[in-house]
């Protein structure tokens, strides 16, 4: 990795080395906006409408997304439990949507542990240029100018590998029915469609 080797430069990039390595150590920092990032993959699939029309009769449910370690209360809305392998293992996400019966009409969705290392890099890394932009003076020296693009351009490549590790994991998701029947399709989109129908 280049580095300015300017004494301003070299002082952003000491700033944003010593808050990545802070952040690298803070698991509940890392878990907070991995999980805003999963769930931002999922709620994306919902953009137009968090509705739907069922039946012949065509009667409008709304969907509930959930997400946490216990199960939904089974209301008139359509339940989506999303869980992912940060918090629970698959074997046990299996059993779960098995154990709700065939007649529960809660959709299991399981988005698996993938990349850890990797994501859990990215996202320190995006985090603490996101603070030394935050909280650094805008510059006003052409050293200072090129030392703020350095972290803005480090933003943007964590964040794009974020974004490419996020999206691995929602192609790998698994969605279940109750009763344990797996849901098949070739996106994740179209697995939720048939999901919920």
């Amino acid at each position: 990795e280049y580095r300015i080797q300017t004494r301003e430069g070299a002082e952003w990039d000491r700033d944003y080395r010593t808050r990545a390595s802070a952040i690298r150590s803070d698991d509940v920092r890392i878990s907070t906006e991995r999980e805003r990032r999963l769930r931002e993959a999922i709620q994306g699939l919902f953009t137009k409408s968090m509705t739907i029309t069922q039946g012949v009769s065509r009667v409008p449910r709304h969907i509930q997304l959930h997400f946490g370690p216990d199960m939904p209360k089974v209301e008139s809305k359509i339940s989506i439990w999303v869980r992912s392998g940060w918090d629970v293992n698959e074997k046990r996400f299996c059993e779960d949507a098995y154990e709700a019966g065939a007649e529960s009409p809660v959709v299991f969705v399981f988005m698996p542990r993938l990349d850890h290392e990797d994501l859990k890099e990215h996202i320190a890394a995006r985090l603490a240029c996101q603070e030394v932009l935050d909280t650094r003076p805008t510059p006003t020296e052409d050293t200072g100018k090129a030392a703020k693009k350095n972290i803005e351009a480090r933003l943007e490549r964590h964040n794009s590998a974020i974004g490419d590790i996020i999206s691995r994991i929602a192609n790998s998701t698994v969605v279940f029915q109750g009763g344990g029947t797996q849901v098949e399709g070739d996106t994740l989109s179209q697995i939720m469609d048939q999901a919920i129908k």
